[in-house]
């Protein structure tokens, strides 16, 4: 009944076409920024590389009034241009196949120049055959996140775009209302988060004492969580007392977006109504929680390392 009452298989072909074409834009112009910001000289590359970490701190929701602005003028709604190209941004594939080309060792890179070969050669016969598993990991993942931000809202309905319910009334719908909005906030802040926690725990896993600790015949569940994980905690905390305090900003967008009730979308609706007093209010307690984030972090740092003392 749910493929006959409505075109369904013309809903599932045209979210097929815009994933797929989403994801191999992405893929694409993701490997080739990444591979010039490592392989190739210019100046200005630095400044670019933060300009692209600071948008992968910014909510695609952000743009969405822009991008239909623009799309309007440029006479592209209900077309698949302009719903593909909006959504075409390469930050988060930048900055992770960057991070996995900084691994290539430089000597084969530099050695294949002197022998002649161009950039393009370069990257078709070394980077590539070299990269091809992150890189169908990257493809994989953008096209799943892609296909489920359009299967599940928009084909199936299972899960809402917008709206609230109570969590002790109705404990299976605010979880329903809360996937897609939760999803948006923190799906970029855990892919920066993994990178950081994989390169803490791979720089302590190498050191002395988790040798010393596995030449004793400590069991590995010891080793790993209290010897490296613990050890580790430090850098991890820090730059999870960032992100939280980075999501403080990026809320507010989303919850207008998905008419989330919360705090950010308070400050939203006080804004509009110029309401002074509320606002002041409202960035004083965003104030204090950001205070409240890095005291938190600083009292976490005497408790997994004792090395360290407050006072």
């Amino acid at each position: 009944e749910a493929t006959t009452s409505v075109p369904f298989w013309t809903f599932m072909r045209n979210s097929l076409i815009i994933t797929a074409a989403i994801s191999l834009v992405k893929f694409v112009l993701g490997i080739l920024s990444a591979y010039g910001l490592v392989f190739l000289k210019f100046p200005g590359k630095t400044v670019l590389f933060l300009v692209i970490i600071a948008a992968l701190m910014v909510p695609n929701q952000i743009t969405v009034i822009s991008n239909y602005a623009l799309i309007a003028n440029l006479g592209w709604r209900n077309t698949f241009q302009g719903i593909i190209i909006p959504l075409c941004g390469v930050a988060f594939g930048t900055f992770l196949m960057r991070n996995h080309f900084l691994s290539l060792p430089s000597e084969v890179i530099e050695a294949a120049r002197m022998d002649g070969a161009s950039d393009w050669r370069v990257f078709l016969s070394i980077v590539l055959p070299n990269c091809f598993g992150p890189m169908l990991a990257l493809f994989l993942l953008q096209f799943t996140w892609i296909w489920n931000d359009l299967l599940f809202s928009t084909v199936l309905g299972w899960l809402p775009t917008s709206g609230y319910r109570p969590l002790f009334e109705d404990p299976a719908g605010w979880l329903r209302h809360i996937i897609l909005p939760g999803v948006t906030i923190g799906l970029v802040a855990a892919a920066i988060l993994t990178r950081y926690v994989r390169s803490a725990v791979l720089e302590v896993a190498a050191s002395g004492y988790v040798r010393t600790a596995r030449s004793k015949g400590l069991p590995p569940r010891v080793v790993t969580f209290r010897h490296t994980v613990r050890n580790a905690l430090v850098p991890i905390l820090t730059i999870t007392g960032i992100q939280l305090a980075t999501l403080l900003g990026g809320v507010i967008v989303v919850e207008v977006v998905f008419a989330w009730p919360g705090l950010g979308r308070l400050v939203f609706n006080a804004v509009a109504a110029r309401d002074y007093p509320l606002i002041q209010g409202a960035v004083l307690l965003i104030a204090a929680l950001f205070l409240l984030i890095n005291l938190l972090v600083d009292v976490l740092y005497a408790v997994v390392d004792p090395r360290i003392r407050l006072g």
